[in-house]
């Protein structure tokens, strides 16, 4: 919460900073969400996936 006090100045530098963090996370968030189920379907069999299905 320190960051949105009005106490800093609201400038190009602290923008710059804060679209980068909330970028930062979001790709992380993306590359988590694609590569977990990713890794548990490869883990699995191709018969056991012809099963399931």
């Amino acid at each position: 919460m320190d960051l949105l006090s009005a106490e800093v100045p609201y400038t190009a530098g602290r923008w710059i900073v804060e679209f980068a963090i909330s970028l930062g996370i979001l790709a992380a968030m993306i590359m988590l969400g694609i590569a977990v189920p990713a890794r548990w379907i490869m883990k699995e069999q191709p018969a056991e996936a012809l099963h399931h299905e």
